[in-house]
């Protein structure tokens, strides 16, 4: 998956990729640098407008939902500027479509992406190392790939001589797993799973100079967002989900450690639909996949998914590949 920003000024572009054997991949083209806080400092982090406890109608929420629904504050503060995105909705109606900024609100910066579709569409299901069947409960609050989830960019550090992270706006999806088609050994019946995706927007209140720095000339805030995907996922969503883990890195810790994303991380293989008659489909465009639960089972059973890296969910790694130069 290929990734890249567009606005009235070019800026960053990024390459991520959750395919078989690849990884992830992440290049930066533009990078310039600013006055930052030295590594004995850290970056100044403070949370505003802390949000209440969130219930869900009508359901006692899990300790798994809960933490989804609290990770990130809907106004982050830190010295890269504050981040906004106390628009969204989480729970009932709630969509990765969600568009609650527009050009009114400020500057939009879209991230889009190009995807490789395989040739043989059987080879996807067949090597997802998790495999289930469940529902989407909620969707967490967009954040940047960031400790605290706020806003930043590669532009803003002193990154000479190393090959820096990009900035990227995540969203995850709260799956509530009911039944493993293959992954016993990661996941279980009735788990709530974070998973991972680049969703979302978010109003991000810059001064001029940083606007400058990101190639962003004017005043005001910017919109940063992920463009909409082409299958979308809302809350109440049911289907079969493909599903791995991978590292993602980010920029205050060094890392965010292992998170689980889709198999592949293309919208058009997010989810494959549940029919009536037990059949399943893929959701790849004019000429479908089809199979009966028979045939899906037989595809798994004879089939070896790719290997997930070792460690828990969460794992930091010991030590980042991209640390900020100091």
């Amino acid at each position: 998956m290929t990734m890249g920003r567009i606005a009235t000024i070019a800026c960053s572009a990024l390459v991520l990729a959750a395919c078989a054997g690849t990884g992830s991949q992440l290049d930066i083209s533009n990078s310039a640098a600013i006055e930052v806080p030295t590594a004995n400092e850290g970056p100044r982090i403070s949370v505003l407008d802390d949000p209440p406890p969130m219930p869900v109608p009508g359901a006692e929420v899990s300790p798994a939902l809960d933490r989804i629904l609290t990770a990130y504050p809907p106004r982050i503060e830190t010295d890269f500027g504050t981040t906004d995105t106390s628009r969204f909705r989480l729970l009932d109606g709630a969509a990765l479509s969600d568009r609650p900024y527009g050009v009114a609100d400020g500057t939009l910066v879209t991230t889009v992406a190009s995807y490789a579709v395989p040739d043989d569409l059987d080879v996807i299901p067949a090597t997802a190392p998790i495999v289930v069947e469940g529902e989407v409960l909620a969707l967490g609050r967009p954040h940047f790939n960031t400790s605290d989830g706020g806003f930043w960019d590669p532009a803003f550090l002193d990154l000479e001589g190393t090959t820096p992270v990009p900035s990227v706006l995540l969203r995850d999806v709260a799956l509530r797993i009911d039944r493993v088609w293959r992954g016993n050994e990661a996941v279980a019946d009735g788990d709530v799973l974070a998973v991972t995706v680049p969703a979302g927007q978010a109003l991000v209140e810059l001064t001029p100079a940083q606007r400058a720095t990101l190639g962003l000339p004017g005043e005001g805030p910017v919109v940063f967002q992920v463009e909409s995907p082409r299958i979308d996922l809302t809350v109440g969503t049911r289907g079969v989900f493909l599903i791995t883990k991978v590292w993602l890195d980010g920029f205050f810790d060094g890392a965010l450690g292992q998170r689980l994303v889709f198999w592949p991380a293309h919208e058009l293989y997010w989810r494959l639909s549940l029919e009536p008659d037990g059949g399943i489909v893929g959701l790849q465009g004019p000429k479908p996949s089809v199979w009966s639960e028979a045939e899906f089972r037989q595809l798994l059973e004879t089939t070896a998914p790719v290997a997930l890296p070792g460690g828990a969910i969460g794992t930091i790694r010991p030590a980042p590949p991209h640390p900020p130069a100091t």
